[in-house]
């Protein structure tokens, strides 16, 4: 077999192997439902209970806030499958170290006294009933809060933009057990939340 032979033969495996990768992302992307429209309906936020702490900066950083939180509780005999999140600033509008929010977990209603009782310094907060445009995602894996980030956003934007209303902020409350990603956009700013649950 001549090299040139050889070269072309080893060229065809590259090409295989790199379409066969192409052809599994794409397949994956698929079966984490990336491709699937991003629709919101209006609806009334459900009643949460959260147990939130306060963050300054990236938006990065609170997985690992709520992962905290919810050992913390776990440990005090809460049982916790929810976490949440509230999300007061737009990370291209402003700069990362700058960015607020409210990160925690889902504390169930027969469970209140029990947190009461461990004496946390997680600030608990009932969501006022307003209305908020709401789309869901499926969890399949740890990829798919990655891409519905990357899908839920720009969709609610490009949607405000269109029919001339404001985003204020966001709610991200990510239900494992249910394996189910929500997210809401209320119609009404949050910002009195960050005011009486960011102070010491």
């Amino acid at each position: 077999m001549s090299f040139a032979h050889l070269a072309y033969y080893l060229m065809e495996l590259i090409l295989l192997f790199f379409g066969s990768f192409g052809a599994v992302i794409v397949l994956f992307l698929f079966y984490s439902g990336y491709f699937n429209p991003v629709l919101f309906k209006t609806q009334t936020l459900p009643q949460y209970y959260l147990a939130l702490r306060p963050l300054v900066g990236d938006y990065k950083n609170s997985p690992s806030i709520q992962a905290e939180l919810m050992q913390e509780l776990v440990d005090g005999g809460l049982v916790i499958d929810t976490t949440a999140g509230i999300y007061f600033d737009n990370p291209k509008e402003l700069e990362k170290d700058k960015l607020r929010s409210l990160v925690g977990v889902v504390i169930k209603a027969e469970q209140l006294d029990l947190f009461k009782a461990l004496h946390s310094d997680a600030r608990l907060v009932e969501l006022e009933e307003q209305k908020a445009f709401h789309t869901s995602w499926n969890y399949k894996s740890g990829l798919s809060i990655m891409l519905a980030i990357m899908r839920v956003y720009p969709a609610i934007f490009k949607r405000a933009k269109r029919d001339h209303f404001e985003i204020f902020q966001s709610i991200e409350i990510y239900d494992f057990s249910q394996k189910r990603l929500d997210y809401y956009f209320p119609k009404q700013t949050l910002d009195s939340l960050w005011e009486v649950n960011s102070s010491n």
